[in-house]
């Protein structure tokens, strides 16, 4: 994948990362259609002193970040959420949550076959 700085070069589905800016928070991003922002959501504490400005340069760092490891952010995702990084449902079956996705989603993506 080449370089990435905006969210409609990524593929639709939930990611999370530690914020670029303040280490001491963890970022949960939804990428929907092409047609819709991103939607954020933001665990752990601000650090104090550190800026909550964020301009195009943190969020191209963000999604240079999903792009660089998607493997590696959507894992982050399951794990801190216990949800699908699909569809964002919360995951119950075992196997659902090694793989990090729902039952319906693998099947959806052609798991299992």
């Amino acid at each position: 994948m080449g370089a990435v700085t905006t969210f409609l070069d990524l593929e639709p589905g939930y990611y999370a990362l530690t914020d670029p800016y303040d280490p001491g928070i963890v970022l949960a991003i939804r990428i929907r259609a092409a047609s819709q922002r991103p939607v954020f959501t933001q665990y752990g504490k601000c650090t104090e002193g550190v800026s909550r400005k964020r301009g195009q340069d943190w969020f191209a760092l963000v999604f240079a970040a999903i792009a660089r490891d998607t493997a590696a952010t959507r894992a982050l995702f399951v794990e801190i959420t216990g949800k699908c990084y699909v569809c964002g449902r919360k995951l119950t079956d075992p196997n659902s949550k090694a793989r990090g996705i729902g039952p319906d989603c693998w099947a959806a993506l052609g798991g299992g076959q």
